[in-house]
């Protein structure tokens, strides 16, 4: 929940310094990611879950592999997307 909390204030506080970046618009881009970072963590975890793996990759370690590392980049850049074409096209 603080991550969420943390997520929204960033991206508003970046508002307050960009004049055609909208208070609003800045509220509800930080919220849609900050929402969509976890669910694809979850996402990810579910199918490796079903697929008997625990790891996804050898690549870093015991930090597991390159997905683990962008499961939650893998829907927030899509819903950041869709929440930037939804903002400019409102304008």
């Amino acid at each position: 929940m603080i991550g969420i909390v943390c997520a929204v204030a960033g991206v508003w506080f970046a508002s307050l310094y960009q004049p055609w970046f909208q208070k609003d618009d800045a509220l509800l881009l930080g919220l849609g990611v900050a929402i969509a970072a976890p669910i694809g963590d979850l996402f990810e975890s579910y199918i490796k879950r079903q697929c008997g793996v625990k790891d996804s990759g050898r690549l870093f370690g015991a930090h597991g592999g390159a997905l683990d590392r962008l499961d939650a980049v893998l829907f927030s850049v899509v819903v950041g997307y869709y929440a930037w074409l939804a903002i400019l096209s409102a304008r």
